[in-house]
């Protein structure tokens, strides 16, 4: 279950799938962390703190529900959600810096800084995540190397 997922709430309107965004969290060692929240929904729904069991079972009914759609976002990487990814348009011209970014035994990503936009492996990252990956590189947990 470890990786960073959003969480839909879904309704239908005349036939049509309609997709209300309600929030991100992520899964890291055996914790769940809320990112963004639209209002206190998914605060409520999942709060912070270790997955325990009854924690996995809600994650679990919710992914079957048909009235929440969850998605990790490894499938949005993967292209499986299209309409989901939003269009990012930098201009022309290079990154500010380029990195390579890893977790020990694990593949290295790759990290461009445009001004005071932060792209992971073709991700826009919050200024949220982009802290919480700065704490990690600063506690030794990844090694962040230029490539330039």
């Amino acid at each position: 279950m470890e990786g960073f997922y959003r969480l839909f709430g879904l309704s239908y309107t005349q036939g049509q799938l309609q997709r209300r965004y309600l929030g991100r969290f992520a899964i890291h060692n055996g914790h769940l962390q809320v990112l963004e929240s639209r209002g206190q929904t998914l605060h409520e729904m999942l709060p912070d703190g270790e997955v325990d069991e009854t924690l996995q079972h809600r994650l679990q009914n919710m992914a079957q529900s048909p009235y929440f759609q969850l998605i990790n976002e490894q499938s949005l990487h993967e292209g499986h959600y299209p309409d989901l990814i939003p269009e990012m348009d930098l201009g022309e011209g290079q990154p500010d810096a380029i990195y390579s970014l890893q977790e020990p035994g694990q593949t290295p990503q790759h990290l461009e800084i445009w001004g005071e936009t932060a792209i992971l492996d073709g991700r826009r990252l919050t200024p949220h995540e982009l802290d919480a990956l700065m704490a990690r590189v600063e506690a030794g947990k990844y090694m962040l190397q230029s490539k330039e």
